[in-house]
């Protein structure tokens, strides 16, 4: 699964049965992008602390 989600970030919210539509709603899917984004580039750390902060959501915009 991770090497599939680095070539298709949605990979993993794709599966309908667990996550439903979740995955054709933009405002979701971009935000996700973003979080994964900074995970692979951050850490979880310096990820988490960003949406705490409120500037993990305006990379998104």
């Amino acid at each position: 699964m991770t090497r599939r989600q680095r070539e298709d970030p949605l990979a993993f919210v794709a599966d309908r049965r667990l996550f439903g539509d979740l995955v054709d709603d933009d405002r979701f899917t971009s935000v996700y992008r973003v979080a994964l984004a900074s995970l692979h580039e951050h850490g979880a750390r310096a990820t988490m602390q960003a949406a705490v902060d409120g500037t993990l959501t305006r990379r998104a915009a």
